[in-house]
């Protein structure tokens, strides 16, 4: 969880600490809203839940960058 965090913040995404439905909520202007919890991380657009990908930093970069919503030079 840890590494999946600072790999958010270290990428312009601030942490939404009011939401209280067992995620933890990140969100950067322009892009979906991510949410985080120890199973899953769930891409959230204006129109609810689009993507569900597995617990996995990987995962999270190849879906990011295969939707365009973070930089090709991200930093990790």
């Amino acid at each position: 969880m840890k590494k999946i965090i600072e790999f958010l913040r270290l990428n312009g995404y601030t942490e939404d600490t009011e939401k209280e439905s067992g995620y933890r909520s990140f969100y950067k202007e322009g892009v979906s809203t991510i949410d985080v919890n120890k199973n899953e991380i769930v891409l959230v657009g204006e129109s609810g839940d689009w993507l569900q990908l597995p617990f996995n930093i990987y995962a999270l970069i190849g879906a990011l960058i295969h939707h365009r919503q973070i930089a090709v030079d991200y930093k990790y």
